[in-house]
């Protein structure tokens, strides 16, 4: 009895492990090199920091530039008067 109950256990143990070793196996994904690029510079904080410095000197030189240019300001009113008083005589 001790035979066929040890052998029932191993045959349990060793279906059991083929399972988990199949899963593993299965939830492994494969990534293709450029896949594996994308994430690494996604993920990257190093980058993103480099990343925001060059975003912020950009937008330096794009206020400078536009500090060069004059400042402009026109404007202008209309007025119209439909019955003018108009008294010329002079007193």
């Amino acid at each position: 009895m001790k035979k066929v109950f040890k052998k029932l256990i191993r045959s349990i143990l060793i279906i059991m492990f083929l399972a988990v070793s199949n899963n593993l196996v299965i939830a492994q994904q494969t990534l293709s090199l450029k896949q594996i690029i994308d994430l690494s510079i996604k993920n990257s904080k190093q980058l993103n920091v480099s990343k925001a410095r060059i975003d912020l000197a950009n937008a330096s030189l794009v206020a400078a530039k536009n500090n060069q240019l004059p400042n402009f300001n026109i404007s202008g009113s209309y007025l119209r008067i439909l019955q003018p008083n108009i008294d010329l005589a002079y007193k």
